[in-house]
């Protein structure tokens, strides 16, 4: 294993309540990046059905490819921390506009991974919070893999994002918001 390429992953569940989250769509194009782009591709998530689906789709590949159903809830972070990119494909669809947690964001922009996601709402609103997030457009995955050539080949911008992202994810943490909400409580307590 090299240790100069880039670990471009995702880590988490690959579908929730039975809707995809669009990892496979994304590694699928992961996977079509030309031999020149020094990355290794990284999933941790299941269901199994989901995840067995897309390692057989990494089958003769010549991308590095490391892959689990799951892992210790403790080891998570470390497994994040590892990600240089870390993708958050959820494609255009109501439940996942309406539903999915922007959460998967903030983990990666606290492990230092500089982060590419879909333009869903839920993710979008995240815009305003100047993390280090490089946005595509989502189900279209010819800008997915534009976007995600940028990101690997302009390391300017990866080190400008994950700068970003340390800068201001602090802002986020529970303290803060506890701080926050305890301030906002205490203004309209005296009117």
């Amino acid at each position: 294993t090299q240790t100069n390429k880039l670990n471009v992953g995702y880590i988490g569940m690959l579908e929730t309540y039975g809707k995809d989250k669009g990892v496979k769509d994304a590694f699928q194009q992961i996977k079509k990046l030309p031999d020149a782009h020094k990355i290794k591709a990284t999933l941790v998530g299941g269901p199994k059905q989901k995840l067995d689906e897309i390692v057989n789709e990494f089958k003769g590949s010549k991308i590095e490819f490391s892959y689990s159903d799951k892992i210790p809830k403790n080891e998570v972070p470390n497994a994040m921390k590892k990600l240089n990119i870390g993708i958050v494909p959820y494609p255009e669809e109501t439940h996942m506009t309406n539903y999915a947690s922007p959460m998967k964001i903030f983990e990666y922009a606290a492990s230092n991974t500089v982060v590419l996601a879909s333009d869903i709402k839920s993710n979008f609103e995240l815009k305003d919070t100047d993390l280090g997030i490089l946005y595509y457009e989502a189900g279209n995955f010819d800008d997915f893999r534009n976007k995600l050539l940028l990101l690997i080949n302009n390391s300017e911008l990866r080190n400008k994002l994950l700068l970003k992202s340390q800068k201001n994810i602090e802002n986020y943490s529970l303290q803060k918001r506890f701080q926050t909400l305890i301030d906002f409580c205490v203004r309209s307590s005296n009117g």
